[in-house]
């Protein structure tokens, strides 16, 4: 990390993963104990696979299942789409 960066220029970016990997890289060979506390903002979460809600659209929703190879009725509905998770 760059001197003078800050954790939240960092989060402004989009790096924080690379932040803390850098953290850790740099810390190890000191053999001291960090604690890292992370709150619950949505900067500090990522999901790795997002899943099909009801405010996706039903192509959207088929496809989805198609790439995961799940099975489903052609005719199905939205809502029977969902339950096929």
């Amino acid at each position: 990390m760059k001197s003078g960066s800050s954790l939240e220029d960092v989060k402004s970016r989009g790096r924080i993963k690379s932040f803390f990997l850098e953290i850790q890289i740099c810390r190890l060979p000191l053999k001291q104990k960090n604690v890292i506390v992370l709150d619950n903002a949505s900067s500090n979460s990522k999901l790795l696979n997002l899943q099909p809600t009801s405010t996706w659209k039903k192509k959207d929703i088929r496809n989805w299942l198609d790439n995961h190879k799940i099975n489903y009725p052609t005719d199905a509905l939205k809502s029977e789409m969902l339950l096929a998770k």
